[in-house]
């Protein structure tokens, strides 16, 4: 005979059986590729890579903020339910969606290894690639959408159109509760790198649906913080504390084989959609194209359509970003972080772009977090070595798990890094990192009181094509009877100088015309004569922009980690004709220098 207690204790066990029969089963959360296909319209599928990495892979167009089809690949971790970290990966200009989608997490074994859309989705995040506006099956000219007129041409990453897109997409993620709104990044090379830097520098903006969102953190990869400077230099660019320079005045000098061939590729491979508008300079591609190749004179104060152009630049700079610097110097934005990877060797987009940002967010913010990589990556003629690539993409995965996710022992400790340049294709010299300042502990002073005249009538045939970024890639070497016979060469012998940093050139001048092309080229030139080029710069002289007839000249070249073995020597070009890589001048003039003083920040006592 059971007792009271017994009794009650069977009661109870009965009850719960039946409640728990009669209760309905709790329906499990929906995973982020069913949001994904209910929420967007993508389709998604599973997906497992050859290194056994499965995830969801969801595509089709999404509409901006505009209705324009933005075409849209995401990869999402498999079963995954909560809202995820999420990268938008920006690829470069005539590429498209895929260029950072991968088969395996180590991509390309270079630029893309474990820097692609496996990779991270291997590690729990959600990806976004998607073509920019303008391109293939964005509204190129192969994409018949309706909703690609009247503004599906591509604007050239400008603020108020693709930063506008990017910002389109996650918010939409995040309203659909597939990204998490405080864990958002970007990341690009080239043109996605440019808007990277146009993203990280946004105001914060909201979500179709309302939700405050800004960048967690931001890697831009070889691209730019300004336009006009990058494409067409005049020399007045500045890694110094001080930033007065315009860069704007005057019109500096095209690189013609660049702005020709990035023209020309965006139409042929990228299906590119080009504004037609005659009125519209700031965005009609085919307009720019011959207005700048008819030269000087470059006045935009008489010529309304190249101010429109130069006008239309400053919203695709991050350099511009005049109301992100205010908010920062107010106090009344979060700083976005930010890891900048730029190229010694990429003469479109040398690391003066990285350093004058880092100069101008340092003032604006003493503490701002940016972090800076260089090494002998990017456009033509960097070389890429998967070595140089796969450090690289290891500090920034650590920062961005850093900055995004919290896992702050994952972080760079640097604040710069920096990695050298040989053209042995077997050596993998030590990264060098530590404060900017104090990467070049040195300075070597060259001086030569020799003079020279150059003139713009100078044909360099031989050495303007064999230097020429475009044609040729890699390590550029000319042999030792290749050379410019109107040049003004002056030659220093190496005692073994470790260039770590931006040379700086002056030069005591007198100028008989009214402007000039002055290009430098600087190498290390070996006993039997063959050189190997080891970085160049431009400026543009003009009298109308209020350089003196007669005066010294300063600028800076581009910069190299490069080591001048004891033996070689050092030597400078001075001359005023570096075609096709920059387009001649159109005016005629005649330069006397009275010397050089070449001051190289070196590494090392």
């Amino acid at each position: 005979m059971l007792s009271p207690a017994s009794k009650l204790l069977a009661l109870l066990v009965v009850l719960a059986s039946v409640l728990a029969v009669g209760a309905p089963a709790k329906a499990a959360p929906p995973t982020l590729a069913q949001l994904a296909a209910s929420k967007l319209g993508l389709s998604c599928s599973n997906v497992t890579t050859s290194d056994n990495v499965t995830y969801v892979k969801c595509s089709g167009k999404i509409a901006s903020f505009d209705g324009i089809g933005l075409d849209t690949d995401i990869s999402i971790p498999l079963n995954a339910t909560r809202a995820a970290p999420t990268l938008v990966m920006l690829h470069g200009w005539s590429q498209d969606k895929t260029f950072w989608e991968s088969d395996t997490t180590a991509g390309d074994g270079a630029g893309s290894w474990h820097w692609n859309n496996v990779w991270f989705a291997s590690k729990g995040w959600v990806v976004v690639n998607y073509t920019a506006r303008g391109f293939q099956q964005s509204c190129g000219v192969t994409d018949q959408d309706a909703n690609c007129t009247p503004n599906g041409y591509t604007h050239i990453a400008d603020r108020r159109f693709e930063t506008l897109d990017s910002q389109t997409l996650l918010g939409k993620l995040v309203d659909a509760g597939i990204a998490a709104p405080k864990e958002l990044a970007s990341t690009g090379d080239s043109y996605g790198g440019g808007q990277t830097w146009l993203l990280a520098t946004s105001l914060p903006w909201r979500s179709p649906n309302g939700t405050t969102l800004q960048l967690a953190a931001g890697v831009p990869m070889y691209g730019w913080t300004d336009l006009l400077d990058s494409l067409a230099p005049n020399g007045r660019a500045t890694l110094a504390v001080d930033q007065p320079a315009n860069h704007e005045t005057p019109y500096g000098i095209p690189k013609e084989s660049y702005v020709a061939g990035l023209w020309a590729v965006g139409r042929a491979e990228a299906n590119g959609r080009y504004d037609e508008n005659p009125a519209d300079f700031g965005t009609n591609l085919d307009e720019q194209l011959q207005r700048e190749q008819q030269g000087e004179p470059y006045d935009p104060s008489i010529d309304p359509g190249l101010q429109a152009t130069v006008e239309s630049f400053r919203y695709r700079d991050a350099f511009e970003a005049t109301d992100y610097f205010a908010a920062l110097q107010a106090g009344t934005v979060r700083p976005v972080p930010v890891l900048s990877v730029q190229g010694w060797t990429d003469p479109l987009f040398p690391v003066v772009q990285t350093l004058q940002m880092f100069r101008k967010l340092k003032a604006a913010d003493p503490s701002y977090p940016i972090q800076m990589v260089f090494g002998d990556v990017g456009h033509s003629n960097a070389q890429n070595p998967a070595w140089q690539w796969q450090r690289i993409n290891t500090l920034a995965y650590g920062f961005l798990a850093a900055n995004v996710l919290g896992q702050k022992s994952l972080a760079p400790p640097k604040q710069a890094y920096s990695l050298q340049t040989e053209c042995s294709g077997t050596a993998q010299p030590a990264t060098i990192a530590g404060a900017w300042d104090s990467l070049a502990s040195s300075n070597v002073e060259l001086t030569s009181t020799t003079a020279a005249t150059t003139s713009s009538a100078d044909p360099n045939g031989a050495d303007g094509a064999d230097s020429d970024p475009i044609a040729n890639s890699g390590c550029r070497t000319e042999e030792a009877n290749t050379t410019d016979p109107g040049a003004a060469y002056y030659s220093f012998p190496s005692t073994g100088e470790h260039l770590l940093g931006l040379p700086t050139v002056h030069l005591p001048y007198t100028l008989t015309g009214q402007d000039a092309t002055v290009a430098f080229k600087l190498w290390d030139q070996k006993p039997d004569g063959s050189k190997t080029l080891v970085t160049r710069g431009e400026y543009w002289l003009s009298t109308a922009a209020g350089d003196p007839a007669t005066g010294v000249l300063k600028t800076y070249l581009y910069g190299n980690d490069w080591v001048f073995p004891v033996g070689d020597t050092i030597v400078l070009q001075i001359t005023q004709n570096d075609a096709p890589y920059l387009r001649p001048d159109n005016e005629p003039s005649v330069i006397d220098w009275s010397g050089v003083t070449l001051d190289l920040p070196t590494h090392g006592s």
